[in-house]
């Protein structure tokens, strides 16, 4: 498999806890590996649109950052706030590409609006900080109740490893349906982990979330 793999990385100090995901792939796909830094300012971000169109129609991309169901975000810093990077108008520079979205609410974006693109995995509401949980716990406590930034921090650190292990099997296949099976066996092995260690209701909350996360993954494969 020789496919380009594209990881597009908005800088934002919320989502640094990502890092980790671009430099196991870096280490573990060499040359076949190119991370695509997004600095907080506007000609960063154009660049990275004209890099985007420009790349084969085979290419493999990955977005780390901040979504909703109309747009991906950009850049945010103290001077500089990009909340609309790639919105659902612009989704058409993934035609006939493969899109891999680990940002809130990608599922809904790429399921509504991402009807050209060849290939994608989005994912669900994502709760990753306490000002997160404290906006999920305004709003409902139907999920979070017993969670705490303990809780955030470990599901943090399991949707990490979890989106590597996953994203490896690109070694092996370009569909993602193969990356689907992979991400799912390392959820269902981490929830069996938790409960094995854990019988809190905390804990008991936590996994609950990790298998609402995975039953709520959207997939579109070759």
């Amino acid at each position: 498999m020789n496919n380009n793999i594209i990881c597009i990385f908005p800088q934002d100090p919320t989502t640094e806890f990502l890092l980790e995901i671009p430099i196991s792939l870096s280490s573990y796909f060499g040359n076949r590996f190119k991370l695509l830094h997004i600095e907080p300012n506007e000609k960063s971000h154009a660049e990275a649109i004209e890099f985007i169109k420009k790349e084969p129609n085979d290419s493999i991309f990955i977005f780390l950052g901040h979504g909703n169901t109309m747009a991906f975000q950009g850049s945010n810093s103290e001077s500089f706030n990009c909340e609309l990077f790639i919105d659902n108008e612009k989704l058409n520079i993934f035609t006939q590409k493969s899109l891999f979205a680990l940002a809130c609410k990608s599922n809904e974006l790429l399921d509504n609006w991402g009807w050209d693109i060849g290939q994608y995995f989005g994912f669900p509401n994502i709760v990753s900080s306490e000002t997160e949980l404290k906006v999920e716990l305004a709003e409902s406590t139907k999920y979070f109740s017993k969670t705490t930034i303990k809780e955030i921090e470990l599901s943090n650190r399991i949707l990490v490893h979890s989106v590597i292990y996953c994203l490896k099997g690109l070694k092996y296949s370009n569909n993602f349906l193969h990356l689907h099976k992979r991400f799912k066996h390392y959820i269902n092995q981490c929830i069996i982990d938790c409960l094995m260690k854990n019988k809190g209701e905390s804990n008991r909350e936590l996994c609950d979330n990790l298998f609402r996360l995975k039953e709520n993954i959207s997939l579109r494969h070759f």
